[in-house]
């Protein structure tokens, strides 16, 4: 008994002297950060490292006692029991690791600490994408302080952006000026790195996150459905996707149509969607969820998340102009739908859908960071020179005044142009009233 107490006391002090080595690195990174990053940090660090490596402790454990009682101790009654006490303990311990883990869990998916370390927001003051040397690397723009001449009621012309192939320099500028980029909109700004995306993917079978997002009855009600995903955007850390429709005899239906999500990307399983629309269904609405966490896990003062241009791409990319396509934030509906006929874009036509994502975007922000998130928009280098001429244009202190609505409608003549509708924040009696 007494050498058995000693191996196990052996064993201990080799799973303590094995988890302080793994805890060397996060250690030495967290003395010179925040007690919040330092609380980031090893939570991540016990659900990423810690606990799968004491799942396979634990299961090299429970295999070698199960090894003991059916081989090496086979012929002994004595050693079986030995082996078999010991066999339970693996399996107790596995209990209370996957007890700990999905505590772990609820503490770092819930409060959204895995999407903290993700994006990078121009709100951090230069400390993201900067480099040692203080050169940009992208992510991150330079504190503009611009003071650019503002004219009311602007009527853009819209032009097809071109797109810059620049000639390389035989001596290349150490700390060369960022190259604008034609799809740059302001939500790019605002969001780096965690810029949306969205897509359609063919994958035989149920779309693979249907499990992952919330629960809507396939005969719900439209008033409830939508209720259940803005009341979930309030907590919920990942988008999601479903189809809203009128079936054979006017019921509403639910399918969801979430195939990969997460917090900045959804992609609708088209086999789904192809198939529901085989049926005998009318009225039929792609519904995409902007969750709140997004934007509050980079300290973001937005009062909702319309569609972006990648969300806009995607009505045609699927190239059914019979749907309507919507996104549910927090707070309500947008609605955005393609004129039929009008796919695939012109290049004329997608490249005004940056321009009409940045109004949607100024009209998400709260009223009085309206002006000052667009002078950091026409200040930043990486904005095309001719979507400054659709926003200079515009003026800056009046937007501060305007609804979110008012804010949008000015957008109307690149809408028209591009052949697109983008209708802000209908409320859900509003909504299935006209559905």
């Amino acid at each position: 008994m007494k050498n058995i107490s000693m191996v196990c006391a052996g064993k201990f002090r080799l799973l303590l002297i094995l988890s302080a080595l793994l805890l060397i690195p996060y250690t030495t990174f967290a003395q010179g950060d925040t007690a919040q990053e330092l609380l980031v940090t090893v939570s991540l660090f016990i659900n990423y490292i810690l606990l799968p490596f004491f799942f396979g402790i634990a299961f090299l454990f429970f295999m070698i006692n199960v090894v003991r009682y059916f081989i090496i101790g086979g012929a002994n009654e004595s050693d079986r029991d030995k082996a078999k006490r010991s066999a339970f303990y693996g399996i107790a311990a596995f209990v209370l690791l996957l007890t700990l883990w999905g505590i772990v869990n609820i503490f770092v998916r819930g409060i959204g600490i895995e999407n903290r370390t993700s994006l990078c927001p121009d709100y951090l003051q230069g400390r993201c994408g900067d480099s040692a040397d203080g050169s940009f690397t992208g992510g991150i723009f330079p504190n503009p302080n611009p003071t650019p001449t503002l004219i009311p009621n602007p009527t853009p012309i819209p032009n097809p952006i071109p797109n810059p192939n620049p000639i390389p320099n035989p001596n290349p500028n150490p700390n060369p000026t960022p190259t604008p980029n034609s799809n740059f909109s302001i939500t790019d700004l605002i969001f780096g790195t965690g810029t949306d995306s969205a897509s359609f993917a063919s994958y035989t079978g149920e779309p693979r996150s249907r499990f992952s997002v919330p629960n809507i009855a396939t005969n719900a009600t439209c008033e409830s459905g939508l209720q259940t995903l803005l009341t979930a955007n309030r907590t919920a850390t990942t988008q999601a996707a479903y189809a809203v429709y009128k079936d054979s005899v006017g019921a509403t239906g639910w399918t969801n149509i979430t195939d990969l999500t997460s917090a900045n990307h959804i992609t609708y399983d088209e086999d789904t969607l192809d198939t529901l629309l085989a049926t005998n269904v009318t009225d039929v609405h792609i519904i995409n969820t902007h969750p709140r966490a997004r934007s509050e896990n980079l300290d973001l003062t937005m009062d909702s998340h319309g569609p972006s241009t990648a969300d806009m791409e995607a009505v045609c990319t699927y190239n059914r102009t019979d749907i309507t396509y919507g996104v549910v934030d927090w707070d309500g509906i947008w609605l955005f739908n393609q004129e039929n006929g009008t796919c695939p874009y012109t290049t004329a036509s997608r490249a005004l859908l940056p321009v009409i994502e940045t109004y949607a975007a100024l009209a998400s922000v709260e009223a009085s960071q309206r002006e000052s998130e667009l002078a950091k928009y026409l200040s930043s280098p990486l904005t095309p020179g001719i979507h400054k001429t659709f926003f200079e244009a515009v003026n800056g202190t009046a937007l501060a005044s305007l609804s979110p609505e008012q804010v949008l409608a000015e957008s109307a003549p690149l809408q028209s142009s591009a052949n697109i509708t983008v209708e802000y924040a209908t409320d859900v009696d509003t909504f299935c009233n006209s559905f």
